[in-house]
């Protein structure tokens, strides 16, 4: 049994879903809502920068080591610490092919995910070993 958000909204907010083209309209072009915009993309970063230096070598490191995971995010996250810029490098690299991925209607990420995967084992082996 699913809750109609539409009915929700409606009803208990008094109004009406906006579409996505006036959203988007309201938020990026017009900046009407610019605060909800930079606390959106703000949040996002902070989540980004989280999930990457927890995971920058943590699940090669289990993988290869066995490692448990607290060690393996504790390995990481100093990993990140000490290589900063090499690390920014590493994470604008990967937020960039991802996207080439995803703007090539996902048939690129068929040739960038192993890439990545392969790298990311290469730099686990330059950085911990």
């Amino acid at each position: 049994m699913g809750v109609d958000i539409e009915v929700v909204v409606r009803g208990d907010l008094g109004g009406t879903l906006p579409s996505v083209r006036e959203t988007f309209y309201q938020t990026i072009i017009d900046w009407d809502y610019y605060e909800f915009f930079v606390t959106y993309m703000s949040t996002g970063v902070v989540f980004a920068v989280v999930a990457f230096t927890v995971s920058a070598v943590s699940a090669p490191m289990i993988f290869d080591r066995a490692a448990d995971t607290s060690s393996a995010i504790q390995t990481s996250i100093k990993a990140v610490c000490v290589n900063p810029w090499a690390m920014l490098v590493w994470a604008a690299l990967i937020a960039g092919l991802t996207a080439i991925g995803f703007v090539t209607l996902l048939f690129g990420l068929v040739i960038v995910l192993p890439v990545l995967g392969h790298a990311t084992w290469h730099a686990y082996r330059d950085l911990i070993r």
